[in-house]
């Protein structure tokens, strides 16, 4: 009997360092898929080429947003709750309303892209609607379950390969219009029929999500969609703006700098994710509010690091990673450290810090300050500066951000006296 129980716990604890190592492998992933296409894209078809992939996923990034509708957010508690038979009714009715949400953002993410590209305007065009689909992923249905295995598996595989498919492909001289088809629209489309297949969301699942259901879903949704969509802005339409207003040269280097870093905070996003258990276990406020604040300076410290370390290498390795052809100098990789540190702290105060005062309305103020901030600031420091200015343009952005929650929570230490 003694025996049973230890297997028991065993497999219970093995089955828990499987669930964190899956959960850290899903941004490894993220981040190691880029860097499977992005030096053929360079090497192959120069920064005019990359340009216009760089616009795609940008646009297409802040439409997925959209069409995610918040579902990202709340939807790990609905998945975590549903019974097994349940389960299909959630998805196809997540579903539904993200394809309603397409419907409507796709068409103009896709045209933007297309009027924004310096070149390859098709290219661009097919990587803004297959980025836009990401919307669709059903990482939040594999989060709530626990099951991030599966989510590698079915998400993250699939964009792995297509990635290394378009690099050959690219190599060999073939069109750059392959490397949205194969890389991006390919493996979002294929993702959705594996995830069906898995949960058997048949006909049945589907019956029952009516017109009018969907409506109401969506109206559900709409404050913590804002919210996202606000975020989005401030954190994917710097590459938009650049491309708009600045040279091609400008707006690739930018491009270049600003994915490293997309890549290297998407490596970070477990360091906050990690803690939350820790912070928010505890039955009294105070103390939640204590580890908080002991989580937000370990968040800070970590981005320190993280942003020193990117500060003094990622000029050699946009270097590498880019062909050569476009770049960064020592003090665009400063600015972008100088970033790093500020969003891996602001995530910590949003994330953990407003969590435990419920400071909702806190969140939705600070991405707007953001998204109002950097639409106003970028575009002239670009103009102004060039690339230098356009990064600091974002760490103005991003430092508003921080700024706004630092008020909020340094507010309640006061009314509280914690």
């Amino acid at each position: 009997m003694v025996a049973e129980k230890l297997g028991s716990g065993e497999r219970l604890l093995m089955s828990r360092i499987s669930a964190v190592m899956g959960f850290f492998l899903v941004p490894a992933f993220s981040v190691v898929t880029p860097l499977l296409a992005i030096p053929a894209i360079t090497a192959m078809y120069g920064a005019t080429g990359w340009s216009a992939v760089a616009v795609g996923l940008a646009i297409g990034a802040i439409a997925s947003t959209v069409i995610e509708l918040g579902w990202g957010w709340n939807g790990p508690a609905r998945a975590a709750r549903a019974s097994p038979s349940a389960l299909p009714r959630v998805w196809a009715t997540a579903l539904m309303t993200r394809s309603a949400a397409a419907l409507v953002a796709t068409p103009p993410a896709a045209l933007l892209a297309y009027y924004l590209a310096p070149g390859h305007q098709v290219t661009a065009l097919l990587t803004a609607i297959g980025t836009s689909l990401i919307g669709l992923s059903p990482s939040w249905l594999y989060i709530g379950l626990g099951r991030p295995w599966s989510l590698i598996t079915i998400e993250m595989v699939p964009r792995a390969l297509g990635a290394a498919t378009a690099a050959v492909m690219i190599y060999a001289s073939q069109p750059l219009i392959f490397y949205p088809l194969i890389a991006v629209v390919a493996p979002a489309l294929i993702t959705q029929c594996l995830t069906l297949a898995q949960i058997r969301a048949g006909r049945a699942s589907f019956r029952g999500v009516t017109h009018r259901r969907v409506l109401h879903a969506i109206r559900r949704q709409r404050k913590i969609a804002l919210a996202r969509i606000a975020s989005s802005v401030y954190t994917q339409s710097p590459v938009v703006i650049v491309t708009a207003v600045a040279s091609v040269g400008t707006a690739a280097a930018y491009a270049a700098g600003d994915r490293l870093m997309r890549m290297t905070l998407t490596g970070l996003a477990p360091v906050p994710s990690i803690s939350q258990r820790w912070v928010n276990s505890p039955p009294e406020t105070a103390e939640r509010w204590r580890r908080a604040k002991l989580a937000i300076g370990a968040n800070a410290a970590v981005g320190g690091l993280v942003g020193l370390v990117f500060a003094l290498c990622s000029p050699l390795l946009l270097s590498i990673i880019f062909s050569g052809v476009v770049g960064v100098t020592a003090f665009q990789a400063l600015l972008i450290g100088a970033i790093i540190l500020v969003v891996c702290t602001s995530r910590a105060t949003g994330g953990l810090g407003l969590v435990v005062i419920s400071g909702d309305r806190a969140l939705l103020t600070s991405a707007l300050v953001g998204a109002a901030s950097g639409i106003l600031t970028i575009p002239l420091l670009t103009l102004w500066f060039g690339t230098d200015g356009a990064f600091i343009g974002v760490l103005t952005s991003e430092s508003a951000v921080l700024l706004t929650q630092f008020i909020t929570l340094r507010t309640h230490t006061r009314r509280t006296g914690n």
